[in-house]
C-alpha cells in the first residue's frame, strides 16, 4: 500500500509493482508525507525537511515533489 499524506489530504492505494503515477488533491499549505506498507508492516516513510507544497506562491512555479528513498 502507498499512502500519499499532506495536511488533512491523505489517499492510500493497493497497488502492484512498477512505475506508478498518483496524485493527492492539495487543500492547504503542508508538509508531504508518503508512506508504503506491504503485508501491513512498514517499508518506508519518507517526510523530507523542510519541503512544503505551497497553495498560494508568490511566483509561478510547478509545485510537484519527486523524491527517492534508499531502501537499504
Amino acid at each position: 500500500m502507498v499512502s500519499l499524506i499532506c495536511g488533512p489530504s491523505n489517499l492510500s492505494w493497493h497497488i502492484s509493482s512498477g512505475t506508478w503515477k498518483i496524485s493527492l488533491p492539495l487543500r492547504e499549505t503542508c508538509q508531504v508525507e508518503v508512506a508504503v506498507s506491504r503485508d501491513g508492516y512498514g517499508i518506508a516513510d519518507f517526510r523530507p525537511d523542510g519541503f512544503f507544497f505551497n497553495m498560494t506562491p508568490s511566483s509561478y512555479n510547478f509545485n510537484a515533489f519527486v523524491g527517492y528513498y534508499d531502501w537499504i
